[in-house]
């Protein structure tokens, strides 16, 4: 994506999921729902709109509500 942006990786916290896994089942199921797209045809949209939109700052609609234990990077609003 040609960012300059670097991560900043942090030390896992106590009972966070490391690993979490997703199906669409459930709304193909009970809503009939049904892909019309193949993955790599939606990333390809998704990086033509990134690259378009181009890198923006983070913004924060509301402030936290409880800051104990919260990860450094949250506190610090990934600034």
């Amino acid at each position: 994506m040609g960012s300059e942006f670097k991560p900043r990786y942090e030390k896992a916290r106590l009972g966070e999921v490391k690993h979490a896994y997703c199906t669409v089942k459930k709304s193909i199921n009970l809503l009939g729902y049904d892909t019309r797209h193949l993955l790599e045809d939606g990333l390809e949209k998704m990086v033509k709109w990134a690259r378009k939109a181009g890198p923006q700052q983070p913004t924060y609609a509301l402030p936290l509500e409880i800051t104990k234990g919260a990860p450094r990077v949250w506190l610090e609003k990934g600034m």
